[in-house]
């Protein structure tokens, strides 16, 4: 099966949950958000480029395991 339609209880489902949720709490960290972006204010545009940001990574990754999945 791949990751995608994995049960909830997969591990791997639960830690690309895990994966998801730390790179949103990293922006959250005003010290490391600031860091990363260069110290630009938060404005509606760029929470908008970094939602896009977090989705494609992490979809990339995602659609990566659900390949590694089938290939074994």
């Amino acid at each position: 099966s791949d990751v995608c339609s994995s049960d909830l209880d997969d591990p791997r489902v639960l830690r690309c949950v895990g994966s998801i949720f730390g790179q949103c709490q990293v922006y959250q960290w005003h010290h490391i958000r600031d860091r990363l972006m260069e110290n630009k204010p938060l404005t509606p545009e760029r929470i908008e480029e970094l939602a896009h940001h977090v989705c494609e990574f992490s979809l990339a990754g995602i659609r990566n395991l659900a390949q590694q999945s089938r290939s074994v």
